[in-house]
């Protein structure tokens, strides 16, 4: 079967990247960046008339699809030192825009042997074409201050706005701060086998809009042809899909840095909790609202642990060195809370409640 049978594809991918800087009073300086992204593949196939599941009449399937993206953003950074004092700040937009197209053709009952292309075989099993677009428009700001190395300050902002939802949800807010010390740059602290000690935390929301299709709050149908008989059937509602919105992850992570002796031992030690608010999910529906799934914000949830990084190098010498490294992490995962209307769901070999982790098989 496999020497009798084909398979192949072809991938063309081109990629153009375009910039310009422009730099005016001194500390300021404007940065323009286009690009655009092309792929485009051609899958085939052919199933035997002897032996396997193309017998005994054969069959072929070609399919073509392309991916063009589409970025432009523009970008205006501030950059100075004012003595022991250094600060960075950067505002911007951004606009993202990706078309996909394809097409499918299915065909058996080969008529003539050593000829795969469809037009050798004389039943369609399939002949569809798709179209899709997707658009992410974002402003966003940075800021980053430093005073002589020591301390650390870091703020971001940003809104975010998103062709998969609704345009009464569609945009998002999103931010993050974040602080460090050096503590081994204070005048206390002069301890000769330490070379960095470094503590830091941060706390940010981020917006995810993943998993849930381009066309997540719209009613829509799918074609249910009956032999040459036309018909539809609805695919997915519109309802309660114009509330859907964003899911946030909010995280706080509290860390230190270390490198000891000259750099020969390393590590890094974190604790993390992120908390997942209005996860995205696909949820099941009664039989009797004519669609199967409907795509909601329900749960929250945790992840939580802990992270350790350790390098140390064992042997160095002018003409060989020899080092060795360890990391552990750990995690722990919670449903904290379900939307009144949505207490539980079942979704293939997972159930989905308050008090279980969404890693739990639901089995028999």
């Amino acid at each position: 079967e496999t020497r009798l049978n084909e398979q192949f594809f072809t991938r063309t991918v081109v990629s153009a990247r375009q910039y310009v800087d422009v730099l005016f009073l001194k500390y300021f300086k404007f940065t323009n960046n286009v690009s655009v992204d092309f792929q485009n593949q051609y899958d085939g196939s052919f199933e035997n008339t002897l032996v396997g599941d193309g017998a005994p009449a054969g069959r072929a399937d070609r399919e073509f699809g392309s991916v063009t993206g589409f970025t432009a953003s523009q970008l205006l950074n501030f950059n100075k030192r004012f003595g022991s004092h250094s600060v960075d700040v950067l505002a911007g937009h951004e606009t993202f825009n990706q078309l996909l197209q394809g097409q499918r053709g299915f065909r058996q009952g080969q008529s003539l042997s050593g000829n795969t292309e469809l037009n050798n075989f004389t039943t369609i099993n399939a002949a569809t074409s798709y179209t899709d677009r997707y658009r992410i428009e974002s402003f966003f700001s940075r800021a980053n201050y430093d005073f002589k190395g020591k301390y650390f300050v870091s703020a971001s902002l940003r809104r975010d706005g998103n062709s998969r939802f609704s345009e009464d949800a569609r945009w998002g807010t999103f931010w993050s701060v974040g602080g460090g010390w050096n503590i081994n740059k204070e005048e206390f602290f002069k301890v000769s086998w330490v070379d960095l000690l470094k503590i830091r935390s941060s706390y940010g929301v981020v917006g995810v809009a993943d998993g849930i299709g381009f066309y997540a709050y719209q009613g829509l149908y799918t074609f249910a042809n009956n032999a040459n008989e036309p018909g539809i059937v609805q695919s997915q509602t519109a309802f309660l899909n114009k509330k859907l919105t964003w899911e946030l992850n909010k995280q706080f992570d509290i860390g230190t840095d270390f490198s000891l002796f000259k750099g020969r031992l390393i590590g890094s030690f974190e604790y993390y909790n992120r908390v997942s608010q209005d996860l995205l999910f696909n949820i099941p529906q009664p039989l009797s609202s004519g669609a199967l799934t409907l795509t909601q914000n329900t749960a929250t949830m945790y992840n939580r642990g802990v992270e350790l990084q350790l390098e140390g190098t064992i042997i160095k010498t002018k003409d060989f060195s020899f080092s060795l490294g360890v990391n552990l992490s750990t995690v722990k995962n919670l449903i904290t809370s379900m939307p009144e209307k949505v207490p539980e769901f079942i979704a293939g070999t997972k159930k989905y409640t308050v008090g279980v982790s969404i890693f739990d098989y639901w089995l028999r």
